[in-house]
């Protein structure tokens, strides 16, 4: 009973916490950037009249780039976990910065999901709430290892 327990707790805070807590960081930067809520009401207004009156689809969802790029970039600026931890299962060498890291298996590693999402190394202005980061134009210029809303690996 306790591992179940365990488990839908885990599945409530996993679902259902994370999602909530992008809603409304997302709500709170679209009103205070009246820029950008133009530009996605416009979004929203043109996918609406091109619905017709049916309900929206997953896949006209998807198709929704400024509210994909508004989305990426409020879990860029607020992701939902701070920090993830990993094992390591096997030795490994990490270089960064020039220097050499042995990783033993079975040590565990800390990812600092919110500090590397705040870094001029990786996010220019990163304090700058910019969902053009992640346009066509500019999403190539974003280090994939860098950019970990929920993390990256298995859990």
């Amino acid at each position: 009973d306790d591992d179940i327990t365990a488990q839908c707790f885990i599945f409530f805070f996993a679902g259902f916490e994370t999602v909530s807590a992008a809603m409304t960081f997302m709500a709170y930067e679209v009103l205070k950037n009246q820029d950008i809520q133009r530009k996605l009401q416009e979004e929203i207004d043109e996918v609406n009249a091109e619905l017709n009156g049916e309900f929206l689809s997953y896949e006209r969802l998807q198709k929704m780039k400024y509210m994909d790029q508004v989305l990426c970039e409020t879990l860029r600026h607020y992701p939902p976990v701070g920090i993830v931890d990993r094992v390591c299962v096997k030795d490994y060498v990490l270089n960064y910065d020039d220097k050499k890291i042995d990783v033993e298996t079975g040590r565990n590693l800390y990812i600092p999901i919110y500090s590397i999402h705040h870094d001029e190394k990786y996010y220019p202005d990163p304090e700058k709430f910019d969902p053009e980061r992640f346009n066509d134009k500019n999403k190539h210029n974003i280090n994939q290892d860098c950019y970990l809303p929920f993390g990256i690996g298995p859990r």
